[in-house]
């Protein structure tokens, strides 16, 4: 009983270190480009599909295609997607937990694709269309992260996002080769652009289907850009039109437009500018205070 007894603090130990280790396993590397599950795509060359609880990094400038399905998920834990590599979604969706970073991205091979599963933006990340115009794409993707999300568009372009659970704190950035500004950028759930995100618009259109409440996002326009409000009256810490920062207050199409920084449309739509969080609550506390004193020389 004393050996056992004894012995314990050391199996522990073993078991403490071998967990450890593989947490902190290295990524299953890509070695070339092509379908995923292929095994000759990975270092450790073993199909993916068999390998469901690794992390797996592109770092070389490959680009990675699903197996042309339905659907295809990615069967990894992770999927890191670093530099000039990329993803070529070649299906009507693909799902997975997909991490970029320093530029890496997904492609869109299809009219019609979908992206599930979460999106992880560290640093720089692209969404592309692809090299043809005309694809509409549906992130349902949990966004997730804080750097800099690029939404590199064709023309004609259609990227609808549509998970109310994200996170994203980092930037929206709308751009590409279209300088007419038929990309459009779309928001269609409460809560799909993260929580404390920058919309920087610099091409296209940014539409979303429901009043932006949450206080916490901030926009960016130039004159090459479009805000469709529609009826929906939106809420942002900041607004920057050109070179104009708005102050605090409720502002209409018509007095939108009389900036010079991108273009504003829908009938009865507004956009309100409120302090940061911590002015409100500064001010909210102000306003108890005022109250509070009201009340007792009254009493």
């Amino acid at each position: 009983m004393k050996k056992i007894t004894t012995l314990r603090p050391f199996l522990l130990t073993m078991l403490f270190t071998l967990a450890a280790s593989v947490t902190h396993a290295a990524p299953v590397t890509a070695i070339s480009g092509g379908v995923w599950n292929n095994s000759a795509r990975w270092s450790d060359n073993t199909n993916v599909s068999s390998n469901s609880g690794k992390d797996y990094l592109n770092s070389g400038g490959f680009s990675l295609t699903n197996s042309f399905a339905t659907r295809n998920s990615f069967q990894g834990n992770t999927l890191t997607l670093d530099g000039a590599s990329s993803v070529v979604a070649n299906s009507t969706a693909i799902d997975g937990n997909f991490i970029l970073t320093n530029g890496g991205g997904i492609d869109t091979a299809t009219t019609n694709s979908g992206i599930a599963g979460t999106l992880t933006v560290n640093t720089t990340g692209t969404l592309r269309s692809g090299t043809v115009s005309d694809r509409f794409v549906t992130i349902d993707s949990q966004l997730l992260g804080s750097g800099v999300l690029t939404l590199d568009m064709r023309g004609g372009d259609i990227f609808t996002f549509t998970n109310t659970g994200s996170t994203f704190s980092g930037s929206f950035f709308l751009t590409g080769p279209d300088a007419s500004g038929t990309n459009v950028f779309r928001s269609t759930a409460l809560g799909s652009l993260g929580s404390g995100s920058l919309l920087n618009l610099s091409l296209g259109t940014f539409e979303a289907t429901y009043d932006i409440v949450s206080g916490n996002n901030s926009l960016q326009m130039t004159a090459n850009s479009t805000f469709t409000l529609g009826d929906f009256d939106h809420i942002f810490s900041s607004v920057t039109l050109g070179a104009t920062s708005l102050t605090a207050g409720t502002y209409n199409v018509a007095q939108l437009n009389a900036f010079s920084g991108g273009t504003f449309t829908g009938l009865n739509g507004t956009i309100t500018v409120v302090p940061e969080p911590a002015a409100v609550a500064l001010f909210g506390m102000a306003s108890l205070l005022l109250l509070a004193r009201r009340h007792r020389k009254r009493a």
